[in-house]
C-alpha cells in the first residue's frame, strides 16, 4: 500500500507567473482499501478505481495559525516574523499544552483576534486531531467528507499540513522570503502518516486582507497528484518535478491564498511570551480559511512554438481577407 504525507494551512492557488497554466487536479490514493465513503451510518465500498474526480483547489477551514514576531530590547516589533504550526517550535517559543495567557504588547489583556472561541485570551497548540491542521475539502469536488467522487477522502484518508514560513513585516503586512510547507497523507485505516508533497517559499503579495504566498514544489510522492498541463492533459506531478530538476527550470508552482485580518496586528492582539530559550517575543494566533492549488508551467520551447503558431495564424487570417 502506498504511503503518503502530512501538511499545514492555506488558500487559493492561481497563476504564479504569466506563463503558468491553471487546471484541474486529481489524487490517486493508490489502494482500493481507501476507496470507501459513509452512507447509512457505515462505510460503503466505492468504485475501487482509487482516483478522485477532478478538483481545482485544496480547501482549508478553521486552521489554527500562529505568527511569532521578534521584539527589540525596547519592546517594539523588530520586523521579523515566523509563521508555523509545528508543535516543537511553538513550545520553544513559550506556548504550553495547557494554554498561555498574559498581557498583550499594549499592556492590556491579550485577546485572540478571530479566535476559535469568542473572548479567547490564551495561546494554544494546534489540535490536529480536531481538524486544525487539516485539508477540509477538495473544492469543488467535495465540500464535505463522504462524497463518492472523493474516493474515501475524509473517511479513510486525508491530508494534514505542516509549515514554517519566514517573513518581514512591511507597512501593508508580511512579506514572505523563505520557508516551506509540507502536505502529509493520513492513512486513517492504519493510523499512519507519510509525506505527500512539499513546496518552498518564493515570494508573496498582499492586497487589503488577502494574502497570497507563492511556492515551488520541491517533493511529491510518485503517482499521487496529477495536474493538468497547458493542453488539458493530466500529468504525474512527480514526473514534472523530475523533469524540472533535470532541466533546472520551470518547477511546478504552488500558491496559497488566505485572508488575514488585520494584515498588520494590533498591539492588543500580540501576547508577549518568553520562550524556553529565554528570548521574549510577541505572538499572534488566529484561525484561517483558504485554499491552495498546484500549477504547471510550460517549457520555454513550448511557449515559443505557441507564439510562432499564433503568428502564423495571424498571417493566414490576413491572407484570407485579401
Amino acid at each position: 500500500m502506498k504511503q503518503l504525507l502530512k501538511t499545514t494551512a492555506i488558500a487559493a492557488v492561481a497563476l504564479a507567473s504569466s506563463n503558468a497554466v491553471a487546471g484541474g487536479m486529481y489524487i490517486d490514493v493508490g489502494s482500493p482499501a481507501f476507496d470507501q465513503y459513509f452512507s447509512g451510518g457505515g462505510l460503503v465500498a466505492n468504485d475501487a478505481d482509487t482516483q478522485t474526480g477532478t478538483f481545482t483547489e485544496f480547501g482549508f477551514t478553521g486552521l489554527l495559525a500562529t505568527s511569532i514576531y521578534g521584539l527589540t530590547a525596547g519592546g517594539t516589533l523588530d520586523g521579523t516574523i515566523i509563521d508555523t504550526n509545528i508543535t516543537a517550535d511553538l513550545m520553544a517559543a513559550g506556548i504550553t499544552a495547557g494554554g498561555t495567557g498574559g498581557l498583550s504588547l499594549a499592556g492590556n489583556p491579550y485577546v485572540v483576534p478571530g479566535g476559535p472561541n469568542a473572548g479567547d485570551t490564551t495561546l494554544a497548540l494546534p489540535d490536529c486531531n480536531g481538524g486544525q491542521c487539516s485539508v477540509s475539502n477538495l473544492s469543488p469536488l467535495t465540500n464535505a467528507a463522504g462524497i463518492e467522487d472523493g474516493e474515501g477522502f475524509g473517511n479513510t484518508w486525508g491530508f494534514d499540513v505542516e509549515y514554517n514560513l519566514i517573513a518581514t513585516l512591511g507597512a501593508n503586512g508580511p512579506v514572505y522570503t523563505g520557508g516551506y510547507i509540507d502536505f502529509f497523507f493520513n492513512d486513517l485505516i492504519n493510523g499512519t502518516q507519510s509525506l505527500a508533497f512539499s513546496a518552498n517559499v518564493t515570494g508573496s503579495s498582499i492586497n487589503a486582507a488577502n494574502l497570497d504566498i507563492f511556492f515551488e514544489v520541491s517533493f511529491v510522492e510518485a503517482g499521487l497528484l496529477f495536474v493538468q498541463d497547458q493542453y488539458g492533459n493530466f500529468q504525474d506531478l512527480s514526473v514534472e518535478l523530475a523533469n524540472a530538476v533535470a532541466s533546472g527550470s520551470n518547477f511546478p508552482t504552488f500558491q496559497i491564498d488566505t485572508n488575514v485580518n488585520p494584515p498588520v496586528p494590533t498591539a492588543d492582539g500580540l501576547l508577549v511570551v518568553t520562550g524556553t530559550d529565554g528570548v521574549t517575543r510577541a505572538i499572534r494566533q488566529t484561525t484561517l480559511d483558504g485554499s491552495a492549488r498546484v500549477t504547471l508551467v510550460p517549457e520555454p520551447s513550448t511557449l515559443a512554438l505557441l507564439g510562432l503558431s499564433l503568428v502564423g495564424f495571424g498571417v493566414a487570417s490576413r491572407r484570407r481577407k485579401q
